[in-house]
């Protein structure tokens, strides 16, 4: 599990629900990501990178390559 990418939007949006409907995911979504079940292409990482202010480098884990 991708756990510092979890506590990120949890620091940031207290829910993963609430992160969901800022980048415009399904929740489902955002758990397969941080559970490496699936990965973000770079459009979808480019709007987690804002929601999150964070790094790519950061999200570098969960980008399909």
């Amino acid at each position: 599990m991708l756990q510092n990418l979890k506590a990120e939007i949890i620091r940031k949006f207290q829910t993963q629900s609430d992160f969901a409907i800022a980048v415009g995911a399904h929740e489902s979504k955002i758990s397969q990501v941080v559970r490496q079940r699936r990965r973000l292409s770079e459009k979808e990482a480019k709007k987690w990178q804002d929601a999150l202010g964070c790094s790519l480098r950061f999200l570098a884990p969960a980008i399909k390559k």
